[in-house]
């Protein structure tokens, strides 16, 4: 999961970096969309981890609930499709995946 989140963090700043203008990358639809969905994959990932973290390591007893972040669950569907997305571009990672597949 870190290296997705890693690989779409990186392809979402070399997407806004092409951008000449940088506030017409907000004005696209789809760099709209695939930046709601990488930052909710940084929050579910990297922040929550270094929230529990925090927890785990104070003296006091844990007060943090992570029950109100289980809707984020939703979006690891999101995360997949954006995964077939990226699949579709490159048919050479799907050959690969097939034949991973089979054999194991």
């Amino acid at each position: 999961e870190n290296l997705f989140c890693l690989f779409f963090v990186l392809e979402l700043s070399i997407r806004f970096g092409a951008y000449k203008r940088k506030l017409s990358a907000l004005k696209d639809i789809g760099f709209v969309v695939d930046l709601v969905l990488v930052i909710l994959m940084v929050l579910e990932i990297w922040l929550l981890a270094i929230i529990q973290l925090a927890t785990l390591t104070a003296d006091t007893p844990s007060t943090f609930n992570p029950a109100f972040l289980r809707l984020t669950r939703v979006f690891k569907f999101f995360r997949m499709v954006r995964l077939v997305r990226l699949l579709r571009y490159t048919p050479e990672i799907v050959i690969l995946v097939k034949g991973l597949g089979v054999a194991s």
